[in-house]
């Protein structure tokens, strides 16, 4: 195995990790839109900023990686992908080039799955919000700690009180 190869492994593993904890920190940010907790939140969204920001270097990394490898196996560097390296590198390298796919692969589905939910979650708040807005907003009065209602006078009810 060449040094290339290892250093493309373990920056591997180490996408993987990251993405591991980015996993869990979206399963916490499940729990915490559940919660309504938004101190929380804000601090959770720093957390899995700074996630991304490290699995971008090292998608950058690896893209300087394949580059030189793409050199060295005399391919052209926009045509590498990890199963054409996985054909071209010694066995052992193919099979952990083959597995980290097919791990990642998995770890991008789960990811999806738990950001889809997510974002239900905050959607289906907003439209609660909305609600709860164009009621407040379409008040025509309120009701007194003694059960009588007030009508606001500067407030024009458009439905009628006849009944």
């Amino acid at each position: 195995m060449t040094d290339q190869i290892s250093e493309l492994l373990r920056m591997l593993r180490q996408e993987s990790e990251l993405c591991l904890e980015l996993i869990e920190q979206e399963k916490r940010k499940t729990s915490l839109l559940i919660k309504g907790d938004l101190e929380a939140l804000t601090e959770s969204n720093g957390i899995e900023e700074d996630l991304n920001s490290r699995l971008r270097g090292i998608g950058q990394q690896m893209s300087q990686a394949c580059c030189d490898i793409s050199v060295a196996y005399g391919m052209a560097p926009e045509e590498v992908t990890l199963m054409k390296l996985a054909v071209v590198v010694d066995p052992s390298s193919a099979s952990k080039i083959r597995s980290h796919s097919t791990e990642f692969k998995n770890l991008l589905k789960q990811l999806k799955d738990i950001n889809r939910r997510n974002k239900q979650l905050i959607e289906r708040s907003a439209s609660c919000i909305q609600g709860l807005l164009t009621l407040i907003s379409n008040a025509s009065g309120s009701y007194q700690p003694t059960g009588t209602f007030t009508t606001i006078s500067a407030v024009q009810p458009t439905f009628s009180r006849q009944g």
